[in-house]
């Protein structure tokens, strides 16, 4: 909720609060739209003590709530500094709101809502409170506790803004509750107690979808960071098995590939692994996902191997093809012509000659090497690319098996 135009929705905004973990904002419900059935029964666990069967129960002091908030902050990672900016502003938006709100004398339920939010938000008004001090889940608490204390004109705002922002979902629940927001708000009289409970739901769903956002942009950025690695190791792969190959590590009597013999089996397959990592890797730049189970699986460290297999693989089978001779055409290699040229050399010049110069930046892959590199490389990049491949084959064989009946 907020006061200004922007609200905690806009201050919050898109932040990615990598503090929120994996916690449901607040009390919030386990499903979007599942809050409470009476008006303020979310607020009763902890904002009245021991509910409202026993309005005498001492609420937590401000002392305790700081400190049970500070012990749970140690076990969060800290947030970065555009993160931090924004919970800093949602505390203050809530406070500005909180101070909105005067619970009558013989509301004990609302006077124990009241302190428990007031001793959530100190550490917002200390401009030089720690950082510790500070928590999403925490905040998300304290918007739920003044929804029990908003007077009736602020009530009356903050439920009609709410509504407008739920008026296009497609969640049926959420459609519902914006449609009795909007009842509730042609009524006369207005129905106060149903209202509080309806602004209650209406935050939680709202902050649940905040949650599930943040879990998955922090989800998505360990996706992002993993593949950064593998794309960075199957490269460092590829390069040395073919910097092996070409005979650069002279010390130890590698001539491997360079005196003839090269099959570039070994090389093709560490090409369609880079050439998988590298796919992976531009994908991940415009990955979406539609929860976080599925971001999970995406950046799963099995989903991401799952994937280098299925590139080097392809890259083996392109090879076996190149071999077989059913692959024909002007830019199939020729594997019996592999070889590492001496630079300025034709493709089947001096390639593989005895007499060649063996240190490293002398000899470069002939064209044939060349072609086995860009097509082991597809075959990695492309997941449909063997598919296409050997529809192609089934094809040919088929025509061909018409042709000789």
């Amino acid at each position: 909720m907020a006061t200004s135009k922007p609200g905690p929705e806009t201050s919050e905004g898109e932040a990615a609060p990598s503090g929120a973990g994996p916690e449901a904002p607040g009390a919030g419900p386990e499903t979007p739209g599942a809050g409470p059935e009476t008006p303020g029964a979310g607020l009763q666990a902890s904002g009245d003590g021991a509910g409202r069967g026993a309005p005498g129960a001492a609420p937590p002091s401000p002392a305790a709530a700081v400190a049970a908030t500070a012990a749970a902050a140690r076990r969060r990672p800290r947030l970065d500094p555009s993160n931090l900016a924004m919970l800093r502003q949602l505390y203050v938006n809530l406070c500005v709101q909180h101070g909105m709100c005067a619970p009558g004398p013989d509301d004990a339920p609302g006077l124990a809502a009241h302190r428990e939010a007031e001793a959530i938000l100190a550490a917002g008004r200390d401009p030089d409170a720690p950082d510790e001090a500070l928590s999403w889940a925490a905040a998300y608490r304290a918007e739920q506790l003044i929804v029990r204390n908003l007077p009736t004109s602020e009530l009356r705002a903050e439920l009609a803004r709410r509504a407008a922002g739920q008026a296009g979902s497609d969640d049926p629940e959420r459609q519902a509750l914006a449609k009795a927001a909007e009842t509730l708000l042609g009524a006369a009289p207005f129905d106060e107690p149903e209202a509080r409970g309806v602004l209650l739901r209406l935050v939680s769903a709202r902050q649940w979808d905040k949650t599930e956002r943040t879990q998955i942009r922090e989800l998505a950025a360990l996706y992002r960071e993993r593949l950064n690695l593998v794309c960075v190791g199957a490269l460092g792969v590829f390069l040395l098995a073919l910097f092996l190959n070409i005979g650069v590590v002279m010390p130890m009597g590698w001539t491997y590939g360079v005196g003839g013999g090269y099959s570039g089996l070994v090389t093709a397959i560490a090409a369609g692994l880079f050439g998988a990592s590298f796919s992976a890797l531009v994908g991940s730049r415009k990955v979406t996902a539609v929860s976080i189970e599925a971001m999970k699986t995406m950046a799963s460290v099995s989903q991401i191997a799952a994937r280098l297999m299925v590139g080097g693989g392809g890259a083996a089978i392109v090879y076996f093809f190149f071999e077989t001779g059913l692959i024909q055409g002007v830019a199939i290699p020729d594997l019996d012509n592999l070889a590492f040229a001496r630079i300025g050399a034709g493709a089947g010049g001096e390639g593989g000659g005895e007499g060649h110069a063996r240190t490293f930046g002398e000899l470069i892959p002939n064209a044939d090497v060349s072609l086995l590199m860009i097509w082991s490389f597809l075959a990695g990049f492309s997941e449909s690319f063997v598919p296409r491949m050997l529809t192609q084959v089934e094809g040919a064989a088929a025509a061909g098996e018409r042709r000789a009946g």
